[in-house]
């Protein structure tokens, strides 16, 4: 997997969940949570979807994206 990024780029990074309502219940919704993120300097670009949670969230960013100038 190459990584993307560096020490001095900018990611912008969003979650969604998609999904449909039934009868406007509230109730838990078993649709997958999508997580992204964009080089705002380069437009490269990763996303996946993940169990939403801390780890996950950072197990994803510290494989996808590189965080020294190497």
């Amino acid at each position: 997997v190459n990584k993307i990024g560096g020490i001095v780029h900018v990611f912008e990074v969003d979650e969604s969940k998609f999904g449909k309502r039934k009868y406007n219940n509230v109730g838990l919704n078993r649709s997958p949570l999508i997580v992204g993120g964009v080089d705002i300097y380069t437009g490269e670009f990763f996303w996946g979807n993940i169990d939403k949670n801390q780890h996950a969230l950072r197990n994803i960013f510290l494989e996808l994206v590189q965080l020294s100038p190497h």
